[in-house]
């Protein structure tokens, strides 16, 4: 049988080679692996090859290091999904890397984890490439693309020595954007105890993730349609309720761990939750339009309705686009299946007898719960129900009171 996916796996040590063919034996059948001992040899193997599904580097190599040689296969070969699985490495090189890979591992790495990783990254694209809605999308040529002031901050991170200050300027220059951060960050709903005047003070205090996630929403919201809205659709309303939704899904990841980069996924992905949306109401007006009409004379949820007419949703379509702009895996996945986290790709973990970690899904959907009023922008409580069965599965069920009291005060306080 021919394997179905291939992946490239780079690494300037012969034992650590040796040691990934051991632990994803059993996978050959399915995946093709191929191994390179430097990043020279890696780039060779996609010239002759073209790109394979998933690339598996080292950050730490002699003849090119890791954060040139994603950046290079970002490039020329943006279709292949970068996984860095590396030693220790610098806070600085960890920084350069999050801005260019979808996942970042540290050896040593338990193999049925890895396994289990690159199994639920390849699933995810296959969702997105089997659903229907994203070749309509992409006929009709309008998606946005990323930001070019989010592109210029991308860079300055990847850089050998990310600069706050230098940070700061790339906002500053757009006036009307910085004014926007500044507000996001004056809101009560960011939490900050006093007000920040100035983009430097903001970097500081917030750190350039935080910072990074804030511009991209602000960017995402700057839409100039040509055609008017549909009606119930209120651009406004949606901009306060994802500011809410990120708020309370860093609030509910604090709770429940340490890891300050799942901490930050979960802030990105509520502020970025409902792009979907944004991009189904400036690229299909009408029928987004007819959507909304059908959820008022049926008093139909929201996504019933896309699902009937679309094939999809506007979580999914919101996925799909952060994947395209290279976006972390955990952050796709949490946009992607905030509505109904069931259906995303870790539950696969249950029928390997093994537990489901907290993910930025669990905070995103239980955070837009939180937030969603009956007069939500785009016309329908969307977030009314929360899906029982996945959290009894994530065993989080007991703890919504619990972060509902942790999430209520600051809502309260942030009330407009």
């Amino acid at each position: 049988m021919k394997p179905v996916h291939r992946i490239l796996f780079v690494d300037d040590e012969p034992n650590v080679q040796q040691g990934l063919r051991r632990m994803l034996h059993s996978v050959g059948r399915e995946w093709e692996l191929v191994f390179a001992g430097s990043a020279h040899e890696a780039l060779m193997a996609l010239e002759q090859n073209g790109p394979f599904d998933i690339l598996v580097s080292d950050m730490n190599m002699p003849d090119m290091d890791g954060v040139e040689l994603f950046l290079t296969v970002k490039d020329r070969f943006p279709e292949t999904i970068r996984f860095a699985l590396s030693g220790p490495a610098s806070s600085d090189m960890m920084l350069r890397a999050s801005c260019f890979t979808h996942q970042y591992l540290t050896k040593p790495c338990d193999p049925r984890h890895l396994q289990y990783l690159l199994a639920r990254s390849l699933a995810l694209r296959s969702h997105f490439k089997n659903n229907a809605i994203t070749s309509k999308l992409n006929a009709l040529g309008s998606l946005p693309s990323i930001p070019a002031v989010y592109q210029e901050i991308m860079s300055e991170m990847q850089s050998s020595e990310p600069s706050v200050s230098k940070v700061a300027r790339i906002i500053e220059k757009d006036g009307a954007l910085s004014a926007k951060v500044l507000q996001i960050v004056n809101s009560a709903y960011v939490g900050l105890r006093y007000e920040i005047s100035s983009l430097q003070q903001a970097a500081s205090l917030m750190g350039l993730e935080r910072l990074r996630a804030l511009v991209l929403m602000a960017e995402v919201f700057k839409v100039k349609n040509l055609k008017p809205f549909p009606r119930r659709f209120n651009l406004d309303k949606l901009w306060r309720h994802c500011i809410k939704v990120g708020l309370c899904a860093r609030i509910i990841a604090e709770q429940e761990c340490d890891d300050k980069k799942t901490v930050e996924r979960a802030y990105t992905a509520g502020l970025l939750h409902d792009i979907g949306l944004i991009v189904l109401a400036t690229t299909l007006p009408d029928e987004l339009r007819l959507v909304l009409q059908r959820c008022e004379t049926e008093k139909a949820s929201l996504f019933e309705v896309e699902q009937a007419i679309f094939n999809t949703t506007h979580a999914e379509v919101g996925g799909y686009l952060l994947e395209l702009w290279g976006l972390p895996d955990p952050v796709v996945e949490a946009v992607a299946f905030h509505a109904h986290p069931a259906a995303y790709p870790d539950m696969t973990l249950l029928s390997m007898g093994e537990e489901i970690p907290f993910h930025p899904v669990t905070a995103v959907h239980v955070a837009n719960y939180f937030c969603t009023d009956a007069n939500s922008a785009s016309g329908d409580r969307e977030g009314g129900e929360v899906d029982t069965y996945y959290l009894e599965c994530v065993k989080a069920t007991s703890k919504i009171s619990q972060w509902w009291d942790a999430c209520s005060a600051q809502l309260v306080s942030g009330a407009t």
